[in-house]
């Protein structure tokens, strides 16, 4: 009963705003050398298709959104078993066509299959969009969630540690064939241990319509306040390299664009004091416009090489986008 009545809560909206509202899906299914596995699959609505940097078309000036989501996780890595279940509601407000705040909030419960105990959280996140016309687009946002969600596990599970994450992603264009990337995100996890990751990348456009093709460098890195034994958490993990990406329709077929992006990285361990090679491929076969109906195929993988000893993660999916 109580997931019907959500359902229509989420779908009212439909019925009343003009503009297109979209219903989309994701299932992914991860899996890493360390014995780390997770199936995810998460349905959310929006009364209102919003995206600031790329207006759809008759996107409205101002205007409110509501919606929600709900996302399942399933997994298991070398200790225990764990799947957890997640809720949202959203409540978003488009200021202007260069400001806009989406709002967030719900509740995620996690539950151990092993030591069957379970525990629910808060779970939420603000988010501010910025925009200038073909200058800049700015992100800023705060959320609250379990650990896992983030990639920190095992102890992500094991203790069933939360992450208070503040992230900032600013793209400044400085020519329309020239372009910086700039993302900073802080994870202050419960155990009282701080994360940051840091990535930079300066863009040169070889096509900047149709097809999109931008190559580049760029450089990251990963910190942690103290180590500890229940999750990787160096105190210093830096990459530079070569970075990629493109958006290319595929001519022969209509409606049909392969999406890639491929990083190089010359890699650093100040622990270990070890130097390596990270390769980073990133791939999306989607089908169908990105204002209509569509529905994309995606695979990523990473490798990274350090002393002869070879770290990599899958990750595989599909996901779906329906306009209505």
């Amino acid at each position: 009963m109580r997931i019907i009545i959500f359902i229509i809560v989420l779908l009212f909206p439909i019925y009343c705003w003009a503009e297109m509202s979209q219903l989309s899906g994701i299932y992914s299914y991860h899996q890493s050398s360390d014995e780390m596995f997770m199936h995810s699959s998460s349905i959310a609505f929006r009364s209102n298709r919003r995206d600031l940097s790329f207006p759809y078309a008759n996107e409205n000036e101002v205007g409110w959104d509501f919606g929600g989501s709900l996302l399942t996780t399933q997994g298991f890595n070398s200790v225990n078993n764990y799947n957890g279940q997640r809720g949202y509601f959203l409540l978003a407000r488009k200021f202007s066509s260069n400001f806009q705040i989406d709002i967030t909030s719900g509740a995620h419960r996690a539950y151990d299959t092993n030591n069957n105990n379970d525990k629910t959280i808060y779970s939420g996140e603000i988010k501010l969009f910025l925009h200038s016309d073909d200058l800049f687009d700015l992100i800023l946002s705060a959320n609250r969630d379990y650990a896992y969600i983030y990639t920190i596990q095992p102890g992500g599970t094991n203790d069933r540690l939360t992450t208070d994450v503040l992230n900032f992603s600013f793209t400044y264009n400085f020519f329309p064939f020239l372009m910086t990337r700039m993302n900073e995100n802080y994870f202050y996890i419960s155990d009282q241990n701080t994360k940051s990751v840091s990535n930079v990348s300066l863009l040169y456009g070889i096509a900047t319509d149709e097809p999109w093709i931008w190559v580049g460098i760029g450089y990251e890195n990963t910190s942690y306040k103290y180590n500890t034994t229940n999750y990787w958490s160096p105190s210093a993990f830096m990459g530079f390299g070569f970075r990629s990406e493109a958006s290319v329709p595929i001519y022969v077929i209509d409606n049909i664009y392969l999406n890639l992006e491929f990083n190089y990285n010359r890699l650093w361990d100040k622990d270990n004091c070890s130097r390596g090679n990270g390769v980073a491929v990133v791939s999306k076969l989607q089908i169908g416009k990105r204002d209509d109906h569509n529905i994309s195929f995606f695979y990523n993988r990473i490798n990274s090489i350090q002393d002869g000893n070879l770290w990599f993660s899958n990750e595989a999916g599909m996901m779906f986008n329906l306009m209505f």
